[in-house]
């Protein structure tokens, strides 16, 4: 029996360290673990349903652009544990399609530049229920992210920039 034991004890190491990986990956994380670095000097919001997709674009140092950015900093998010792997595969972007007329969408474009060759374009994106993040001065790849409430949350907040942001 020891023996037996002794055969699958590095096999339960490798699932044990795993499972502790996967449990620390997939913690609460807000956009600074998101997006290292992250210090943009423009906000972008894109806020669309069915009828309109109005934009603004906020600078650093406007009252919206500081609302907007607590705004999201405040947002706590889980990655998804396959996100790792995603990466490293194919791009597929996101496979999603509604024609439902309650259906709203918002990115968040985060641009950084220092005016120099330091270029980094961050994006945040409610899309059908779901939230998604990628860097996109980066490899571009779109990778999920889990919420609590997360349709109620970008929901209301996609509602409340179609309410604010002019047509």
């Amino acid at each position: 029996m020891n023996g037996k034991i002794r055969k699958y004890l590095p096999l339960l190491g490798i699932v044990a360290v795993l499972v502790l990986w996967g449990l620390w990956y997939s913690r609460p994380v807000g956009v600074e673990t998101l997006f290292p670095d992250f210090d943009p000097d423009r906000v972008e919001v894109i806020a669309s349903d069915h009828n309109v997709s109005p934009t603004e674009s906020y600078l650093k140092g406007t009252p919206e652009y500081d609302a907007a950015l607590s705004e999201v900093r405040g947002l706590q998010f889980r990655r998804s544990v396959w996100n790792p792997i995603r990466q490293i595969l194919p791009n597929q972007g996101i496979r999603k399609h509604s024609c439902e007329p309650d259906c709203k969408r918002i990115h968040f474009y985060f641009t950084q530049d220092d005016g120099e060759e330091n270029h980094a374009t961050y994006v945040l994106q409610f899309f059908l229920n779901e939230w998604f993040y990628c860097t996109a001065s980066g490899n571009g790849k779109w990778l999920h992210l889990g919420m609590t409430d997360s349709k109620a949350v970008g929901m209301e907040m996609t509602q409340r920039y179609l309410d604010q942001i002019p047509e």
